[in-house]
């Protein structure tokens, strides 16, 4: 049993490791891409991840997709995409680009002890007592063209973006 939980969010975690410095073709009239871009934090979970243990290589999105082609079809990548990306120069460098099956081959049998409860409280950074109410100009134009949007293109709107629905519905 794997986990793999990635939060990617920009901004979300402070990072201080610089992407992997690589140069990828975007096609014709683009400018390449000089780097990776930025890291994706992720939390592996996993009988065979010794407790605690940090991986400080480089994984992208596309360290999700070789572990999986790894694991079920052997000696085939993922896609010929998966595979160009992972052979750009600059993914070999130092540090390196790591691999998820790196991370889960640390230890050779997996940990059969059960992890410990945790026994303290995480405490809410601030209080959120129901839906906001919009104040600034900013808030009331968005809440405006939400309600203009799917009075015009109902059908659209709830296919497309169903979340502003179910927003509409529960102010």
């Amino acid at each position: 049993m794997v986990m793999v939980v990635t939060y990617d969010e920009h901004g979300g975690f402070f990072d201080h490791v610089s992407p992997l410095l690589v140069t990828a073709d975007c096609g014709p009239g683009n400018e390449p891409f000089k780097s990776t871009g930025i890291r994706v934090p992720s939390f592996v979970v996993s009988p065979f991840v010794s407790p605690g243990d940090i991986y400080h290589n480089n994984l992208d999105h596309t360290s999700i997709l070789e572990f999986l082609s790894e694991w079920l079809t052997p000696g085939t990548p993922y896609s010929q995409v998966v595979a160009d990306r992972l052979a750009q120069p600059g993914f070999d460098a130092s540090p390196g680009r790591g691999q998820l099956s790196a991370i889960l081959s640390r230890i050779q049998n997996p940990r059969a002890e059960l992890p410990e409860e945790p026994t303290g409280v995480i405490q809410g950074i601030r209080a959120m007592p129901g839906k906001r109410i919009a104040h600034t100009p900013n808030e009331l134009s968005f809440e405006q063209a939400v309600s203009d949007m799917i009075k015009a293109h109902p059908t659209e709107v709830a296919e497309k973006y169903p979340g502003l629905v179910h927003w509409q519905q529960n102010r």
